[in-house]
Parts: structure tokens; sequence; C-alpha cells
């Protein structure tokens, strides 16, 4: 018979609404560790760009606009990024 730990389980549960992404656990009284973890969920969110994002009202025909240029700069440096690897690869052939 296995026992089920309700604590692990709440542990393994995603957590949702105002406080996801805000709560790290310390073990064994390892602050610096926790931060680091905490840097690292921060920087996974997002939540600086959100936070720029949302420091002002912009309106929705901006709003697409900005989604389309930056939609156009990613695939153009994906392009890029393979002619780069293109051009890397005939040099080392020796074109």
């Amino acid at each position: 018979e296995v026992k089920i730990n309700p604590k692990d389980v709440a542990a393994q549960l995603r957590i949702t609404g105002p406080r996801a992404g805000k709560i790290v656990k310390v073990i064994n009284h390892d602050i610096d560790g926790a931060f680091r973890a905490l840097r690292s969920v921060v920087n996974s969110n997002n939540i600086k760009g959100d936070q720029i994002d949302q420091r002002f009202y912009l309106k929705p025909g901006k709003a697409r606009e900005l989604k389309t240029i930056r939609k156009n700069k990613r695939e153009f440096m994906k392009g890029f990024k393979r002619l780069m690897e293109v051009v890397k690869d005939a040099s080392r052939r020796g074109y």
C-alpha cells in the first residue's frame, strides 16, 4: 500500500493567480539558492518585460503594429542566422 503525502501533491501543483511566479521554496536555509531560483522564475516569466509593456496604455492598432514588427524582426533574424550558417559552412569548405 502506497501512502500519498498531501504536502508532496501540493508541491507539484501549479500555482495560478496573482501569487504565481512569486513563490520559491527555501531549502536548508539556503537563501542564496532561493534568490537564484526566484531570479530564474522572474526571467523565465518575463515579468520585467510585462511591467515595461503595461506601464502605459497602448491602443489596439499600435499593439497590433508592434506585434507585427516583432514577428517580422524574429523571422528576419531566423533567416539571417540560417544564411550565416550557410556562409560559415561555405567558408569552411573553401569557397
